[in-house]
Formats: C-alpha cells, sequence, structure tokens
C-alpha cells in the first residue's frame, strides 16, 4: 500500500486505528500496541490488537499513561511482523485515527486513504473546550477509551459515527465540517 490521500467526504466503510507508542516523534519512538477495527457498511465486522516486542526501553510515563509493560510486549512479533499483518487486515480500506497524522506517521504510508476524526470532532462540535477523545466520548456519551489501542478505535469510531450522524440529521454538509474542524487546528497552532 501507498501513501494515500485525505478524504473529505463521510465513509461508511473504513479502518479506524489507533497506536500506542513509546513516545511523540516517529523517528524516535516505537510502535507498542496496534488496534484496529474494520467497519464495513457502518457496521463493525472484525478488529485486530497486537502488541509489538519494542528494541528500546518503554518509558515509566508510557506504562504509566497506557498499562503497557515490557512483559507485555516480550512474547510479541517484531514492528515489521505485525506491520505486514496489519496492512494484511487494512486491505485498501481507508484508514481514520483521533489526531490521524500522528498515527499515520508511524505507519509511514502504509493507507491507500485517510481522514482524521478529530478534524471532524472539531467541525461539529467548535465550542468545546477540548476536542480530546475522552472529553469528546463522554459529550456524546460514549463509550471511553482508555489509552489502549483497541478500546481508542472503539471510542473513535462512536464519536465518528455520532458526527455522520448529526451531519445527515441537520442537513450539514459534512465536507465543509471536517474543513471546518482542520482550520480551527491550524488557527490555534498560528
Amino acid at each position: 500500500m501507498g501513501k494515500g490521500k485525505e478524504q473529505f467526504t463521510p465513509l461508511d466503510s473504513y479502518i479506524m486505528l489507533d497506536l500506542e507508542t513509546t513516545g511523540l516523534k516517529p523517528d524516535e519512538s516505537e510502535i507498542l500496541e496496534i488496534g484496529m477495527i474494520k467497519v464495513i457498511d457502518r457496521k463493525a465486522v472484525a478488529t485486530f490488537q497486537a502488541f509489538v516486542k519494542p528494541e528500546g526501553p518503554i518509558p515509566p510515563f508510557i506504562t504509566n499513561l497506557t498499562g503497557i509493560t515490557r512483559e507485555m510486549t516480550a512474547d510479541a512479533e517484531p514492528a515489521e511482523q505485525v506491520l505486514f499483518w496489519a496492512a494484511q487486515f487494512m486491505e485498501d480500506l481507508p484508514v481514520l485515527a483521533y489526531n490521524a497524522g500522528f498515527d499515520l506517521a508511524f505507519l509511514k504510508g502504509m493507507h491507500p486513504a485517510w481522514q482524521d476524526v478529530l478534524a471532524l470532532a472539531r467541525g461539529m462540535w467548535p465550542k468545546q473546550k477540548s476536542h480530546s477523545l475522552a472529553a469528546m466520548s463522554a459529550l456524546i456519551g460514549a463509550r471511553q477509551g482508555t489509552h489502549r489501542a483497541l478500546a481508542d478505535c472503539v471510542a473513535a469510531m462512536d464519536v465518528y459515527e455520532c458526527a455522520k450522524s448529526r451531519c445527515r440529521r441537520e442537513n450539514r454538509d459534512f465536507s465543509k465540517v471536517y474543513r471546518a474542524g482542520k482550520w480551527k487546528r491550524a488557527k490555534i497552532k498560528s
């Protein structure tokens, strides 16, 4: 799979992805856990979860945040093997993630198309003080993520499907809502 293009239309079939990593910089950090949910026609049909055996240490902050320990990853396969399995699971479906830029940077372009659930959340609920996954899950009464890959996928999928449904219900243009959320992020950063 090669690096794909960002999608600006609502998707009913996709892969919801979340990674847990040893840090924030893809060139200096490693993937610890991959979680994915395969959604076909708005129905979750399969899940994928795997630990990745890191070459370096797991920082104490990451263990405290995620609960992932060296013992949990000791028998895991190396990143190359787990990423091969992940690519097989993804097939050619678009990849969605909460703060997609972060997760996709670790995948090094192995996705055909993508969309950022965080941008959609920012566009749909622009007046919220926090657009963290936990805050958005609480706002819509959805399942909460736990800084574990598969649980965060479930929470992100709930936020995505709620935002899509709300767009339809309110007769709002998904593309405009999504782009507004991307613009809000850019405006905050500058």
